[in-house]
Formats: C-alpha cells, sequence, structure tokens
C-alpha cells in the first residue's frame, strides 16, 4: 500500500513521455491489439492463433489495462493523458467494450479505465463518440447477465459522457 500523494506522483511519472515502465505497459495494451488485427487480416478475418497464446495476452493485457486504470485513477486528472495517447486508446476500449460478452472483466477494467478520462475537462471527441456510447449500452446489458461490476461501471461512464 502506499499513500495518494505518493501513488499520483508514480502514476504521473508512468505517464511521462518517454517513460520505459509506462511504454511498456501502454505497448502491453495497445500494440497487442494491433498485432491481433493484423494476423486476422492476413488471414482473411479468421483468427488463427493458439488458444494457449491467447489466453496468455488476454491476461497479461488484463494486468496491463488495471495498471492503466490505477494510474489513470491515482493521478485523478484525465488531461494528463496526451491526445496522442487517447487516440491509441479509443478503438482498444471500443473493441473490449464490444467484446464484452466473451470478456467481460476485460470489458469492466475498460470502463473503470475509461471513466476518468470522461470526466476530465478535456474529454473532447470521446464524449460525443456514438460508438462508444454503443458499446458501452451494450456493456451495461451483458454486465447485468454476468459482471454487475461492468454494468455499473458502463454506466458512469455514459453518465459522464452525458453530462
Amino acid at each position: 500500500k502506499m499513500g495518494k500523494n505518493t501513488a499520483g506522483g508514480v502514476a504521473k511519472q508512468l505517464l511521462t513521455p518517454g517513460n520505459e515502465v509506462g511504454t511498456k505497459v501502454f505497448d502491453m495494451i495497445v500494440l497487442d491489439v494491433s498485432k491481433q488485427h493484423q494476423k486476422q487480416s492476413k488471414n482473411g478475418g479468421e483468427d488463427d492463433t493458439d488458444a494457449d497464446d491467447d489466453d496468455a495476452s488476454t491476461g497479461i493485457r488484463l494486468m496491463a489495462m488495471t495498471v492503466l486504470c490505477n494510474v489513470v485513477t491515482a493521478v485523478k486528472d484525465g488531461n494528463v493523458i496526451s491526445d496522442n495517447m487517447r487516440a491509441l486508446l479509443r478503438p482498444v476500449m471500443l473493441m473490449e467494450l464490444q467484446k464484452s460478452e466473451t470478456t467481460p472483466q476485460m470489458a469492466y477494467m475498460t470502463s473503470k479505465c475509461l471513466a476518468p478520462l470522461l470526466l476530465s475537462s478535456y474529454n473532447g471527441a470521446m464524449a460525443k463518440d456514438n460508438e462508444l456510447y454503443a458499446a458501452l449500452r451494450g456493456a451495461i446489458e451483458v454486465g447485468k447477465e454476468k459482471h454487475a461490476g461492468l454494468a455499473e461501471q458502463a454506466e458512469a461512464c455514459l453518465q459522464a459522457m452525458e453530462r
């Protein structure tokens, strides 16, 4: 355990451009998804990855998303997230929310990470994103059946978008 001030300081350091650890965590979230899309494109839309590799990748990405969620929550200021990071995170977060039926825990962490970004004073296009809005609506429905925390967190994101 660490205090709020220490957590906030560490979180800001992880978000600093060029921070080696922060970059690796971010890459685990963003680059792995890009690799999956490239594999699917080469195989005509079919995913030929080994199920064990996919499970391991999902587990690592879930841990990385948890770290990012903790970082974003600790800084309490979504404005610390650069425009470039937001642009790279948006399609990943959208995809994870759309896959909430198969990976509700990842969708939960995604929505938990998304909420502070939407509540920040700079949420720009994210707050007006119809695709993201629809994915959150779907996640709420999945959450009602499979993961109460997902339903609650996705609802909080929708409320942030509507404010």
